[in-house]
């Protein structure tokens, strides 16, 4: 027989196991004598979520000659309500952004980078924005979601191509280029630039390293859109003053 000390709220409760048993089945009577859930609690091992895959043997020991996981239990004060709805415009199906047009009352989602196109009227477009941050899981551990992390924090590396909890943030490859999930529509992929224009024949946003290998392509700029945009404003102010001079 061997033994696994679990540190949880400062105290170390030792739990007898086999050597070559999973650590899911120690945790399993770890929850047992604390009187917790399994699901409420994680471990903590060598600076990265436990993988409870893992077996008994593979735990190293400590300087001295102990077996010891941090034991920590889900903040479940900041799980109110997963359902939000998004800052910008997705489509229901693959919730990716996507562009907008309204005509007759009816509005048509399209052009996201699946080619999905979706009609809907407007009170079903604000239900098809709304989307659930627990889906949103971290590909390291497997277990956190932003949902579940203090103030929805949640990180995306840009070499990896994963989501990332702030926990296993702190044990990944530092090299490697790691953003703020929330700004993930914002920065480009693969160069980690930030977007500066939309490419129409690629249905995507594009950053100027992009550009160097789009030759002939359609690209409309963000600065051309925020120029038509002023004139357009521009075009509505005076419009207005000539109606309100005529009365």
């Amino acid at each position: 027989m061997s033994e696994i000390i679990f540190i949880y709220k400062g105290y170390e409760i030792p739990i007898a196991c086999s050597k070559s048993e999973k650590l899911k089945d120690i945790m399993e009577r770890l929850s047992n004598k604390i009187n917790v859930p399994k699901n409420d609690i994680y471990g903590l091992y060598n600076g990265k979520i436990l993988d409870e895959e893992m077996k008994e043997d593979e735990i190293k020991k400590d300087e001295n000659n102990k077996k010891k996981i941090l034991i920590y239990e889900y903040d479940k004060s900041i799980v109110v309500n997963n359902i939000i709805k998004s800052k910008e415009v997705i489509c229901p199906k693959c919730k990716e952004n996507c562009l907008i047009k309204l005509k007759d009352y009816k509005i048509t989602l399209y052009d996201c980078s699946q080619n999905h196109e979706t009609n809907l009227s407007i009170n079903e477009f604000d239900e098809s924005q709304k989307i659930n941050i627990s889906n949103i899981k971290c590909n390291t551990c497997n277990i956190k979601n932003k949902g579940n992390t203090y103030n929805n924090e949640f990180y995306k590396c840009l070499n990896c191509h994963i989501n990332i909890c702030p926990l296993c943030k702190s044990s990944h490859n530092n090299q490697h280029s790691i953003i703020n999930y929330d700004k993930r529509n914002f920065i480009c992929n693969q160069h980690g630039e930030a977007f500066f224009g939309y490419c129409k024949d690629c249905k995507k946003n594009i950053c100027s390293n992009c550009e160097d290998d789009l030759n002939n392509h359609d690209i409309i700029t963000y600065i051309k859109i925020i120029k038509n945009k002023n004139k357009i404003i521009e075009n509505n102010t005076i419009l207005k003053n000539d109606i309100n001079k005529e009365f």
